[in-house]
């Protein structure tokens, strides 16, 4: 059985999928393109949801 996807997709995971740099995704952070949480003071990042929904925006 295989695990479930995390709630949470961290920076340099997001980067990864998205082949940008942290700076690059940084920047879609701040332009509000990906909504950035923190869901612990060491912690951030983005909600699942909200990042496979930026994914989806690409595909037509």
């Amino acid at each position: 059985m295989s695990k479930p996807f995390p709630e949470h997709v961290t920076r340099a995971e997001a980067a990864q999928v998205l082949r940008l740099s942290l700076r690059q995704v940084d920047r879609l952070a701040e332009t509000g393109k990906l909504k950035k949480k923190k869901p612990s003071a060491s912690r951030s990042g983005f909600d699942r949801e909200d990042f496979d929904h930026y994914l989806k925006s690409f595909v037509h």
